[in-house]
């Protein structure tokens, strides 16, 4: 949708997204008409609340602090004429919500999807935060296959003892979240909800209201997953599930810790030779190629 307005500096060109509160516009400066960025800005009847531009400052101080090519990144925050705004990168491809409406996956996509996720996480885990809106919707399918994690609207410190708001979208808040708690094994559990969308081309909760939802990720859901898990090799089924637990404390406890456990899941698999992203032991959320032993099979 073509805009034509200016948030001075910036020369908005195109409305690509709408959040709850706030619109992304493609934009650019005019001493610089060829370089594209990304302005997140309140809507109009939003920019006198001071909660929401406290949430899209502190998105800014969150997103300042990562630094990662699975991560959206960011050219700080502006202030012109009392309208604060996000500037960020832009991304060229499609959320993963709309990938997902168009085909299934494959189980090799799968499987990198989860690796750049996960990677992704581990830094964001690394830095204590919680992302607590990990979703398709928030997953960017970027050109050469890179996906970006965006939207850190409601991420919170993992040291936050209790939330008492539930903050994310319902089909993908793991059981503990609705207590208040917020932990990084609760973005692992949204992690293997998506795995298992992809591979099963289903979405995993069913629609319903607060209470349909909750008692779904608090009693049925994970269940029903771990008897009905989708076509898959052996060893991601296993992972995924590992991801599903309904207790956090029976999950990987961050996001590095889940790529370690992918990678040990991984290893005794047989067949074809193949080189994958596996995390370096030293730094968390980075990754360096290792070849599996042969007979990997995707």
């Amino acid at each position: 949708m073509a805009v034509a307005r200016q948030l001075h500096p910036y020369v908005l060109t195109e409305l690509r997204g709408r959040g709850g509160h706030g619109d992304v516009y493609v934009a650019f400066h005019p001493a610089d008409p060829e370089s594209f960025v990304a302005v997140k800005v309140l809507r109009p009847r939003h920019r006198g609340n001071p909660a929401l531009v406290k949430g899209l400052c502190e998105e800014a101080r969150i997103l300042d602090l990562l630094h990662h090519p699975n991560v959206v990144r960011t050219h700080g925050m502006i202030d012109i004429d009392g309208v604060p705004a996000l500037v960020m990168e832009v991304l060229h491809g499609l959320d993963l919500a709309r990938c997902q409406r168009r085909r299934r996956f494959t189980v090799a996509e799968t499987v990198s999807i989860l690796q750049q996720l996960l990677d992704a996480l581990a830094h964001v885990h690394f830095h204590d935060i919680v992302h607590c809106d990990v979703k398709p919707a928030n997953l960017f399918w970027a050109e050469g296959s890179r996906l970006v994690l965006t939207d850190f609207g409601v991420a919170r410190p993992a040291r936050t003892a209790r939330w008492s708001r539930l903050e994310g979208s319902l089909g993908y808040v793991a059981p503990e979240r609705f207590q208040g708690a917020v932990l990084p094994a609760s973005d692992l559990y949204a992690v293997g909800l998506i795995g298992w969308e992809l591979l099963s081309g289903r979405v995993a909760c069913p629609p319903g209201d607060f209470s349909v939802r909750r008692r779904w990720h608090e009693a049925e859901g994970p269940e029903l997953l771990h008897k009905s898990p989708p076509d898959a090799p052996e060893w991601l089924a296993r992972f995924l599930s590992r991801l599903l637990r309904r207790e956090p404390e029976r999950r990987p406890r961050d996001g590095r810790a889940a790529l370690l456990l992918m990678r040990d899941m991984m290893r005794p698999v047989a067949g074809e030779v193949r080189s994958v992203l596996l995390p370096r032991s030293a730094e968390p959320g980075e990754t360096e190629p290792i070849t599996l032993s042969e007979g990997v099979t995707f």
